[in-house]
């Protein structure tokens, strides 16, 4: 077990208090978890998310696999934001119905943030707020992604198996939305399968308008395995 907080004398400042276990087997949610358990608590002080997160890819034993899998998931479109410029972040592209990259984009971002801010206990994915200005100015989607990416960072191991009720329209026909109950990780999960679907038309819209696609961008992890990566 390692615990350090404060400024040891010459080193660099770290307020994140860092806790792991050999001895604690991986529980609970099966192979969402990693082979050990990673939990993090902040010691007093301004918090530092980068190098929790980090300190978190070092430790992938000790971080729970989905939540790995979600660090992976939003640095991607972080990667992707980065590989465009403003003009072709708003082009429309003939072969997806006329779509931009920057409404893909706004629409895998706002699916990403119900189960990432359901401290509440509910994920509405019918409440999203459709911030059109994301589609059209990257750097107001890159502030709205770094802030999830902190929030993200933030999610407590414990909490994948924490209950949720999930609100979602799924029929066009009248009447209200459709509620279940769910799970954290199985929300944080569905988010991510929804991206990456989304993820494999931007490709094809990256490769239409001529930019260099980012590394593993709508590429299913199981197909990855299946093909032996």
């Amino acid at each position: 077990m390692i615990r350090r907080c404060g400024t040891p004398p010459g080193r660099p400042a770290f307020r994140w208090q860092c806790v792991w276990s050999l001895a604690r087997p991986a529980r609970r949610l099966g192979t969402l978890w990693a082979p050990h358990e990673f939990e993090r608590s902040r010691c007093k002080g301004r918090k530092n998310p980068e190098t929790a997160r980090r300190l978190a890819r070092m430790s992938g034993l000790w971080r729970p696999r989905i939540l790995l899998a979600l660090d992976d998931a939003l640095d991607l479109e972080l990667r992707l934001l980065d590989a465009v410029d403003d003009e072709l972040w708003s082009t429309s592209v003939d072969i997806a119905m006329d779509a931009t990259l920057g409404q893909h984009f706004r629409h895998c971002l706002e699916h990403f943030q119900p189960p990432v801010h359901s401290s509440d206990g509910w994920v509405d994915y019918d409440a999203r707020p459709r911030d059109r200005r994301v589609e059209k100015d990257r750097a107001h989607a890159r502030r709205h992604l770094r802030s999830l990416m902190e929030s993200a960072s933030e999610i407590p191991a414990r909490d994948l198996s924490r209950g949720v009720r999930v609100r979602c329209r799924v029929s066009n026909h009248p009447g209200p939305s459709g509620e279940v109950e769910s799970t954290l990780g199985r929300e944080l999960m569905y988010a991510m399968a929804h991206a990456i679907h989304h993820h494999a038309l931007m490709a094809v819209m990256c490769r239409s308008l001529g930019v260099d696609l980012p590394e593993g961008l709508g590429m299913a992890p199981s197909t990855v395995a299946h093909r032996g990566g």
